[in-house]
């Protein structure tokens, strides 16, 4: 998520201030800490899939608490399944959830795709499964055996989404995975 060339007006007014912080190089990353955080973003490692929900659970409880309203949040992953297993324990919580695009949904954390959020915006949005098995999504990635030039740009659509999920947030990120960091995020590997 390197940000030094950056054409949007509005992620270069999102970033501009942390631009020193989004382009510089961390340490390897070890599980189950926080990795990295500013101001407005935080990448953290979890130890299991069930140690990422419950660390998502008590940041989206702090947001709130800091006066984010539950509809001003969003979470998403790469696909559905990612981010509806990240929010299935949230009714523990009493954190009231909806999906990004259904209707109705009320004071709720909604949660989604990271392409279903293109055009969309959220004062806090938590990004689920950002780890080497998830993200890039297999499936959506010619083998570069196959096809090298195919390969590259699927490899960068991919990275194209996270992108954008990570450009809806208009005042806090928040950016999770268990298991090894995905190769599309440069920053922390």
């Amino acid at each position: 998520l390197t940000v030094t060339k950056l054409r949007d007006k509005h992620v270069r007014e999102w970033v501009g201030p942390h631009r020193a912080f989004f382009n510089r190089k961390l340490p390897q990353c070890e599980r189950g800490l926080l990795v990295a955080e500013s101001p407005l973003a935080a990448w953290i490692a979890a130890d299991t899939v069930d140690d990422e929900a419950t660390e998502l659970a008590l940041t989206l409880m702090q947001w709130h608490d800091d006066g984010v309203a539950w509809e001003d949040m969003a979470v998403v992953g790469r696909t559905k399944a990612v981010a509806a297993r990240a929010v299935a324990g949230f009714g523990a919580h009493d954190i009231p959830t909806a999906e990004l695009h259904g209707s109705d949904a009320g004071d709720a954390v909604r949660f989604g795709t990271m392409h279903g959020m293109k055009g969309m915006e959220f004062r806090c949005v938590a990004v689920v499964g950002a780890g080497r098995d998830g993200l890039p999504l297999r499936q959506a990635v010619t083998p570069v055996e196959e096809d090298p030039v195919r390969h590259a740009l699927d490899v960068q659509q991919e990275r194209c989404l996270l992108f954008v999920a990570c450009t809806r947030a208009r005042e806090r990120l928040r950016v999770s995975w268990s298991g090894p960091v995905s190769e599309l995020l440069p920053v922390l590997r």
